[in-house]
């Protein structure tokens, strides 16, 4: 076995010393000692072993595959850094782990997608969810734990904002019959100040809050003897409101139960009258109707109307077109009550640009008017106010509108709203239109403190 040549000037002589030798033959090492010439085994070689928690330690073959590693071969050390490190875990809650073992076998047993090798969560973004706030708000890709330590709720593995519906802040109605609309959902804070909550999605736009308090006219808290001094100085007739066109002084939209209808199982739902309340008893309407400049709409709070019961009272109804059958429908009128007309002395003549299949509508050119206008239906009469139409919707929701009036002096007034907000006379207790002694004995009867 050749070990060496050396080449020298000529005539030079050489000379040395091997000192130790080590020659690598398969996996045993052996030192040739140049002391004595021996050849002496020295033992097996030495190699860098991985574990699958990313160690590496330096060992033989055969105590590497003893310990479970992996050989990684003759003149390979830990000190180059040969072995692969456990990565990052991506769990369903959008969180990130940093795995204990090569091959990510944990984080799949998880539910989790495992990034690969040699990756790290320092370095990995994760998708989250969305995250519905108390306040209604939606934040995207937020982890589970993060989204729930802001008292929010997490929506699952896949969502987006744009597909959730989170859940809106409701009204809180208090005893004066104000209504605030929250900034949390659930009301805790409605509660807290002693109002009523009314439901997440409920608006103060669509709710009447009850003034549980009438006689408590100082807003103090109590009805006492500053309640009687502000009767006193209100004392007198109500005011009214200024008449318009016509003698015409405004819309009012009212409740309306008919007769038979919790016999025959009509629950569920509300009737709203509209009426033209007049103070000349011989002023009267005409038409209603839309027009280019002042468009007709009426609307409902959930967008349908309800017919009588052998349509549907479950399905979206448009308003009846030509006719009206039950006290239950919903129908357009001019001064007829639910007994259907005879399309002479009242024609309703409605018709939707959509072919009559919307609840909403709006219209500038349809309505309803009194054929011949001057037909005595439409005169106001001794309780001073016109039948306009009625709605009927599912409980608790309500009306809106706007609408041109056509009266039979022949003036008109556009864009008219309903329902008008009333003409306020909170002293006069009684409802009797004046404030008088029988506001005092409201008064009385209601002494002490507000519920």
């Amino acid at each position: 076995m050749i070990l060496g040549q050396f080449t020298v000037a000529g005539g030079a002589s050489f000379a040395g010393d091997l000192g130790q030798l080590s020659i690598f033959e398969n996996t045993v090492a052996r030192v040739i000692d140049n002391t004595n010439g021996a050849l002496f085994l020295f033992g097996p070689a030495i190699g860098a072993c991985c574990f699958d928690d990313g160690t590496c330690v330096d060992h033989t073959a055969a105590d590497c595959g003893t310990a479970g590693g992996s050989w990684q071969g003759t003149g390979i050390d830990c000190a180059s850094g040969p072995c692969e490190q456990p990565g990052a875990c991506c769990l369903p809650d959008g969180t990130c782990r940093g795995e204990t073992a090569i091959g990510g076998a944990a984080c799949v047993n998880d539910g989790g997608a495992y990034q690969g090798n040699d990756t790290y969560c320092a370095m990995t973004q994760c998708p989250g969810a969305a995250c519905c706030l108390d306040d209604g708000t939606c934040l995207d890709d937020m982890a589970e734990p993060d989204c729930t330590a802001a008292g929010a709720s997490w929506q699952g593995v896949g969502t987006e904002c744009a597909f959730v519906t989170c859940p809106q802040p409701g009204a809180c109605c208090f005893s004066d019959g104000t209504c605030r609309q929250e900034t949390s959902i659930g009301g805790a804070d409605c509660i807290d100040d002693g109002g009523t909550y009314y439901g997440d999605y409920t608006d103060c736009g669509s709710i009447v809050c009850p003034d549980l308090c009438p006689a408590d006219l100082d807003d103090s808290g109590d009805v006492g003897f500053g309640d009687i001094l502000t009767v006193i100085g209100a004392w007198g007739d109500c005011p009214g409101p200024d008449p318009g066109p016509g003698s015409f002084t405004g819309l009012t939209i009212e409740p309306f139960v008919g007769a038979g209808w919790e016999a025959n199982g009509f629950t569920g739902l509300t009737a709203w009258r509209l009426y033209a309340n007049f103070t000349d008893p011989a002023a009267g309407i005409a038409a209603v109707a839309g027009s280019a400049t002042s468009p007709m709409s009426v609307t409902s709070s959930d967008g349908q109307f309800r017919n009588d019961p052998f349509d549907s009272l479950t399905a979206p109804q448009n308003i009846v077109p030509g006719y009206w059958s039950n006290q239950w429908d919903t129908y357009v009128t001019i001064g007829v009550t639910d007994a259907a007309g005879d399309g002479t002395t009242v024609t309703p003549q409605f018709a939707v640009e959509s072919g009559n299949l919307a609840g909403d509508f709006t219209t500038d050119s349809e309505g309803w008017l009194l054929s011949p206008p001057a037909y005595p239906q439409g005169i106001a009469g001794p309780e001073l106010q016109v039948l306009l139409a009625q709605f009927v919707v599912a409980e608790g929701e309500t009306v809106q509108g706007t609408v041109k009036l056509y009266f039979q002096d022949g003036q008109s007034v556009e864009g008219v709203e309903f329902p008008p907000v009333p003409t306020e006379c909170a002293q006069d207790l009684s409802g009797n239109g004046a404030v008088d002694f029988a506001d005092i004995l409201a008064v009385i009867g209601s002494w002490g403190p507000c519920p």
